[in-house]
């Protein structure tokens, strides 16, 4: 970009002259008259000069074409399994999973509570030092470590997992059990955050960052086949 005043080189669309320091001058398209380098219009005939410099610019240009091949060494440089874009159920990223809602689990809960029931008083009445206390802890604590779901859950299509759609773990079962037990003893309030949070999310799970998630219900088979591979994994 030539200055008008002294006639060397600036840089392109400064407002004035970086060498002399004159007020840097482009002619109009329609009448030729000189304008300063801020100006929209023209002064002489009223021509937009914008229009005029978006016109002159033309269109952006088109991205380079990159082949298929191009995703699979950005993919593997990132250490995941190369994919074609047309294999399928690799077309895109996963479907954001459902959360598992507040009724359900009331359910499901109350299913747990009829499977408990009998060996419950079978306890109570011939193990009452503290092992009414032990069972239920026994069973949820188990059953969540070890298949992330009791049977309650499992029936209904819930399971408990981490935000990342990994396993809980013994410790965080463990922990997730005493902050249920705080949720119930707050008069309900952490059970029924549950219900009322958009992400599904009681005091419990806040507390031990898990999630309950839904999905399709396991039949009686499903559920024992998958339990014995689940205890399989855990005894490996």
């Amino acid at each position: 970009m030539l200055c008008h005043n002294c006639n060397l080189e600036t840089v392109e669309g400064a407002a004035y002259c970086t060498h002399c320091g004159m007020p840097m001058l482009h002619g109009c398209p329609s009448c030729q008259a000189n304008n300063p380098q801020a100006s929209a219009y023209c002064y002489a005939c009223g021509t937009s000069l914008l229009a005029a410099s978006a016109q002159q610019a033309g269109p952006p240009p088109e991205a380079p074409f990159r082949p298929p091949e191009a995703y699979w060494i950005e993919e593997a440089y990132r250490g995941e399994e190369p994919f074609s874009p047309g294999e399928p159920g690799r077309s895109g990223p996963a479907a954001p999973v459902e959360r598992g809602g507040f009724w359900n689990r009331f359910v499901a809960v109350l299913i747990d509570a009829l499977i408990l029931a009998i060996p419950y008083m079978l306890v109570s009445r011939f193990a009452p030092d503290g092992g009414d206390f032990l069972l239920p802890l026994a069973y949820f604590v188990g059953f969540w470590a070890i298949w992330g779901a009791t049977p309650g859950m499992r029936l209904l299509g819930l399971s408990i997992e981490r935000p990342d759609g990994t396993r809980i773990g013994p410790g965080r079962a463990i922990a997730r059990y005493f902050a249920a037990l705080l949720s119930l003893a707050l008069l309900g309030v952490g059970l029924i955050m549950a219900g009322l949070r958009e992400d599904k999310r009681g005091l419990h799970d806040l507390i031990c960052d898990t999630v309950v998630v839904q999905r399709e219900p396991a039949s009686l088979s499903e559920m024992v086949n998958d339990f014995w591979s689940s205890v399989r994994g855990v005894a490996r």
